[in-house]
């Protein structure tokens, strides 16, 4: 039984390899690569980011629909999809890696081409990752099932994480460019190997059980509704859990967007007596180390159930930033360290979403008697309020920076420019929105949360399937 759900559990942790791997890559560098690099003007950046944010819009509930709803064999089995898509998907993440143009006139091509990777990776990632989230919530009903796959997609998301610090170490913070592009071509293809292996091997309890009634190998648990798709959506977002959940979710996600956009930007700027190597240390380590606090903190989750380790996360992240204010700048140690944390903390705070939002599904299935979960509809309704996050944090960042001289600051020798004064106010927002931004954001999260009322599953007793543990 137990080899079982571990097999099941490792095969489901191949997609989490996979999407860290290129996701933790393309957030970290996407931004710095389009002004730094490309030099992409403000005016095209923003206009990228509002048609992002609409096409964000669109495309969520249309795949969440799709997959829950639509009877083609493709949309009714979660791993058709990861496979499906797969290739695309790693494909989509070489996108803004290869420039469309190297005359800096050419404006409308570089931001035609933000544009382009933006649609194109958000559709993939879409596409796949809400059939993954959705096999989370299907692969076994047992909170402790379901802390053993946090575990093991932490895990995998730890050895994906290491993506930045491998192509900051090659590429020299992007000084060997080259490096740098074949090394995601490569990491494009590991990706892409292991949502191949995901799409294999990862079957859900419902589609056992079709296999199962109908003695098919082939068969998929039937996906069809008795309500209409627009009584779907009123019974989600009449929803008060999946309502707070939702918000939540979207302010964690402005919080982690903004420092995996900015963090090697501000920390350029503002820790100029750190040498690269150093900062690409800290860079790597702020994508795996909250990897590993997740990983040990499990235990917890099991003894004191998520809503309180996540609320004191919150409450933590909330005082950090104050204090680091208090501190001041100068300490170039303690900054480095506060930004360390800060990455831990927002990933810590998010890293029991998936079981909250499981939690949100079994309710509203239990609710409506539904024949399935509406597992895809769920997380696609979260992605469209969320999604925008995506597209706010660097819009809003950007436009406060270039306020204050951003624009100006040499993008390629930013330490020559450390004791230039005319930069001082810049740094000075820099590090102010860089503790503030966490202790509202936390202040916002804790009301949230003591909203949200499903908070002792941990003490249920789990009632175990053989036929899936």
């Amino acid at each position: 039984m137990l080899a079982k759900l571990n097999q099941r559990a490792l095969a489901y942790s191949g997609a989490s390899l996979g999407a860290s791997i290129v996701h933790s890559v393309f957030m970290f560098y996407y931004v710095k690569v389009f002004l730094n690099r490309y030099h992409v003007t403000e005016w095209w950046f923003q206009v990228s980011q509002t048609l992002f944010l609409i096409w964000n819009s669109v495309n969520d509930p249309l795949f969440g629909y799709c997959q829950d709803n639509v009877k083609m064999k493709c949309f009714q089995s979660r791993r058709l999809i990861i496979l499906s898509g797969s290739f695309l998907f790693s494909l989509s993440f070489l996108v803004p890696w290869f420039p469309w143009t190297t005359d800096p006139k050419n404006e409308w091509i570089v931001g035609l081409h933000l544009i382009v990777a933006l649609f194109f990776y958000d559709a993939m990632f879409t596409y796949v990752l809400i059939a993954h989230a959705c096999l989370f919530a299907e692969l076994s009903t047992s909170i402790e099932d379901r802390i053993r796959l946090v575990r093991y997609t932490r895990f995998a998301s730890l050895i994906g994480g290491l993506s930045v610090f491998i192509c900051e170490s090659i590429s020299r913070n992007l000084k060997n460019y080259l490096a740098f592009q074949i090394t995601c071509v490569a990491l494009a293809l590991i990706s892409w190997q292991c949502f191949r292996y995901t799409g294999n091997n990862c079957h859900t309890e419902w589609d056992l059980k079709a296999k199962e009634e109908h003695g098919n190998e082939d068969a998929v648990a039937d996906r069809s509704s008795q309500y209409t798709w627009w009584q779907l959506v009123k019974q989600l977002f009449t929803n008060r859990n999946f309502i707070c959940a939702v918000l939540l979710t979207l302010f964690s996600d402005f919080h982690r967007n903004y420092l995996s956009n900015f963090m090697a930007i501000i920390g350029d700027s503002l820790l100029p007596n750190l040498n690269s190597g150093t900062r690409s240390v800290l860079y790597g380590a702020s994508t795996f180390l909250p990897q590993i606090l997740i990983i040990v903190s499990t235990p917890l989750l099991s003894k004191f159930g998520y809503y309180r380790v996540m609320g004191l996360m919150i409450l933590l992240k909330i005082m950090l930033g104050p204090c680091m204010y208090l501190i001041g700048r100068s300490s170039i140690i303690l900054y480095a360290i506060y930004l360390l944390l800060e990455g831990c903390v927002s990933t810590l705070v998010a890293g029991p979403f998936a079981l909250m939002f499981s939690d949100v599904i079994d309710e509203d299935c239990l609710k409506y008697k539904r024949r399935h979960p509406i597992s895809a509809m769920v997380f696609a309704g979260n992605a469209l309020i969320v999604k925008p996050a995506q597209s706010f944090a660097p819009m809003i960042t950007v436009a406060i920076f270039n306020a204050y001289g951003y624009e100006k600051l040499p993008k390629n020798n930013v330490l020559s420019v450390a004791a230039d004064s005319s930069f001082t106010p810049l740094f000075e927002t820099m590090f102010g929105y860089s503790c503030w931004l966490p202790c509202v954001i936390g202040l916002i999260q804790i009301i949230l949360w003591k909203c949200f009322t499903i908070r002792d599953t941990h003490k249920t007793i789990p009632v175990y399937n053989d036929n899936v543990c």
